[in-house]
């Protein structure tokens, strides 16, 4: 009899703690960040064992709530916890990445080089993880050759990928063409991407950009918008609508784009930085003043806030 008591206790935990991880991807999904946060952590607190809700915290932490110290430990928390994970090292490696950003030059290396190791082994765990191999590819990419970026490395990321998902591959081989200039080839990977998977909003703004670089700001618009409208929820796509606004020259409609990514997310310190900029552009002294110390305010160790300081010195505000 005890031990039926304590199994129908033991699952109607799990199934609470089921309950509220659906509730917080709920909450992530509607951008109520602190609401989320507070029901990750509180899933934790009864069963602090729980790797989902720590990769989720860690995540959430890193990419919205801009605690990146705080990210970190539930990424190692969650790989404490379960090693062989995929997802958790993922996020951790995402963690350290944005840490990379964050700090002086020194400890930057320091972080790149264990964002590129927790990749490594969330794609070596999980072969087919597409968003563990895209962050390692564009490790690869961005990162300088000292701490193991490298055009070599992407391309045989790519060329792995295009045969678990073309594509994604192809996408991947597009970016490495624009990187390189060759526009016309990134074209011809992204036109194949789009062919095979023509409702992913990635595509649509590989395409974008490409066009962007082609100075087609008109066409490449309208791919910026194709990718909004799958993926409206991501106020990160209205940068990509404001960039090719500015190209034509459309600085009010840009500047517009840039506050309603703002409305959607009054924490998007890119958004707070191109506005800025936009705004300097314009004339708008105090304007532009005002968005590079938000950037400051949200975000003071960071990469944007540096820029936004030293813009602000130029200023004289």
């Amino acid at each position: 009899m005890r031990h039926a008591f304590l199994l129908t206790l033991l699952l109607s935990l799990s199934a609470a703690a089921e309950t509220d991880l659906e509730k917080g991807a709920k909450l992530l999904h509607a951008r109520k960040f602190d609401e989320a946060r507070e029901t990750y952590e509180r899933i934790l607190s009864a069963e602090p064992s729980n790797v989902e809700a720590h990769v989720r915290l860690c995540r959430l932490y890193a990419e919205q709530l801009d605690e990146i110290d705080k990210a970190i430990e539930h990424g190692e928390a969650a790989i404490r916890i379960a090693p062989s994970d995929a997802s958790a090292h993922f996020a951790l490696g995402e963690a350290y990445g944005l840490k990379a950003a964050d700090v002086g030059v020194f400890s930057a290396f320091s972080q790149a080089k264990k964002c590129k190791a927790q990749f490594e082994i969330a794609v070596a765990k999980e072969p087919k993880n597409l968003e563990a191999r895209f962050g390692l590819f564009q490790f690869f990419l961005q990162a300088p050759g000292i701490v193991g970026g490298g055009l070599r490395e992407a391309r045989t990321v790519a060329d792995e990928t295009l045969r678990i998902d073309e594509a994604t591959g192809r996408r991947m081989r597009g970016a490495i063409f624009r990187k390189e200039k060759n526009l016309a080839a990134a074209e011809v990977e992204v036109k194949k991407a789009l062919v095979l998977a023509p409702n992913d909003p990635d595509a649509h703004s590989a395409m974008a950009s490409t066009l962007l670089q082609q100075n087609k700001p008109d066409e490449a618009l309208a791919e910026f918008r194709k990718a909004f409208e799958l993926d409206a929820g991501d106020p990160g796509r209205h940068l990509g609508i404001a960039s090719a606004l500015l190209q034509k020259g459309a600085v009010d409609e840009a500047i517009a784009t840039y506050r309603s990514a703002i409305a959607m997310d009054s924490r998007f310190v890119p958004a707070f930085f191109r506005l800025a900029e936009a705004l300097e552009k314009k004339g708008d002294k105090d304007g532009a003043a005002k968005s590079y110390r938000q950037c400051l305010a949200l975000r003071p160790k960071s990469s944007f806030a540096r820029n936004a300081e030293k813009r602000l010195k130029k200023m004289g505000a």
